[in-house]
């Protein structure tokens, strides 16, 4: 499976001293602070779903499903959980929400469906005495349900270059970067977005419901996009957004967002904007793809104020490489690193042609000249006769 490709890849970050962030925000305008331990969370009216196992101790606000967050016997936050209800938001094939990552939770609602991501050492989470700075080492998202072990784990990279060494078997592709004050100033920002199976005529349904956001080379927030047919949506009981002026807001408690076109550039490159989303939260079955629709949510890890669209590494670069190419630039194939040289050598063909071009002019050109000398002085030599 690819996206257990990513393991070996990760182990030496995970034993290191790396940390995710110290901040949880769900939301790019419309954002949310979330609870960094238990204490916060009773301060701030959430609740408690159940004791501790596999998934922590869970805790919701509300009847919002989404975040549900996970925390360690230890008091802190240990992860997050996107969670639907398939009674209202039903799995593939009527949306990307898939079996693989999107588990029933023991001890909760059979009806609801969840993506886990992991902040820290899911062996540990039921440690009381457990350790962690800030929100955790790691961001890991369950794959299986048999342990807590990595093998039931997608691991992924904390670090750009590591994420960019593995395309493009992991599926993810570079698309657009968004800085801080990209849609108006001192608007909060991004970072460089990496969808997976993303194609241009790709069918909705099959794209990735995770998606991953960079910033100076860090892994800084990321995102899931619900995609759902026949008018679905993610929300609580499928409630439409209210539509103000030329955007669309979620209702109460939602904190879900709904993106229009134009996706490009901010969000995806154009030459990889699926035809399956040119309607995109229209609600108009009589545009094509006009059922087509998507939940998103951003989840920053550090300051969403302070992002730039770097220079990001290049496969097989290195960390810090110097000749990176700029974030809004992604390379567009595996021989990037190649790019280079390639462009070298096809300049020096040209050049040598053109020499050669040169030199059969230059020698054709005296010869006629030889010619037009030979035929006047044998035009002379006539007339003296």
């Amino acid at each position: 499976m690819a996206v257990k490709m990513l393991i070996p890849i990760m182990l030496a970050s995970v034993a290191s001293a790396e940390t995710l962030g110290d901040v949880l925000i769900a939301g790019i305008f419309k954002q949310k602070a979330l609870p960094l331990d238990i204490v916060a969370a009773e301060n701030e009216g959430w609740t408690q779903l159940s004791g501790c196992n596999a998934y922590g101790n869970r805790w919701r606000l509300g009847n919002r499903l989404t975040p549900t967050l996970m925390f360690g016997a230890n008091g802190k936050i240990a992860g997050f959980q996107v969670v639907t209800n398939i009674t209202t938001f039903p799995m593939y094939p009527l949306t990307n929400v898939r079996s693989n990552t999107f588990f029933e939770i023991p001890d909760s609602n059979d009806e609801e469906r969840a993506l886990s991501m992991y902040f820290s050492d899911p062996r540990d989470i039921c440690t009381p005495t457990a350790t962690q700075e800030g929100l955790g080492d790691r961001f890991w998202v369950r794959t299986g349900v048999d342990s807590q072990e990595a093998n039931d784990f997608e691991i992924v990279p904390l670090a750009e270059q590591d994420l960019v060494d593995a395309t493009p078997s992991n599926g993810y592709s570079c698309q657009g970067c968004a800085p801080s004050g990209f849609a108006f100033e001192g608007s909060p920002g991004m970072g460089r977005h990496y969808w997976r199976y993303l194609a241009k005529d790709q069918t909705c349904v099959n794209l990735g419901s995770m998606f991953l956001l960079y910033n100076g080379g860090r892994l800084n927030a990321f995102g899931v996009s619900l995609v759902g047919t026949n008018f679905l949506i993610p929300t609580e009981d499928g409630v439409r957004p209210e539509r103000r002026g030329n955007i669309l807001v979620s209702q109460e408690p939602s904190l879900f967002e709904f993106a229009q076109q134009n996706l490009s550039p901010i969000f995806v490159d154009q030459d990889a904007n699926p035809t399956c989303l040119q309607s995109l939260n229209k609600f108009n079955a009589s545009l094509p793809f006009g059922d087509i629709t998507s939940g998103t949510m951003h989840v920053f890890f550090s300051d969403p104020f302070s992002i730039t669209c770097s220079p990001r590494p290049v496969k097989g670069g290195g960390a810090g490489n110097s000749t990176a190419s700029p974030s809004a630039e992604c390379p567009k194939s595996e021989e990037c690193a190649d790019c280079t040289v390639e462009i070298v050598l096809l300049l020096c063909g040209s050049f040598m042609f053109i020499i050669l071009i040169f030199v059969v002019y230059r020698v054709a050109q005296r010869r006629t000249r030889a010619e037009m000398e030979n035929s006047g002085e044998a035009m002379m030599a006539s007339f003296a006769n």
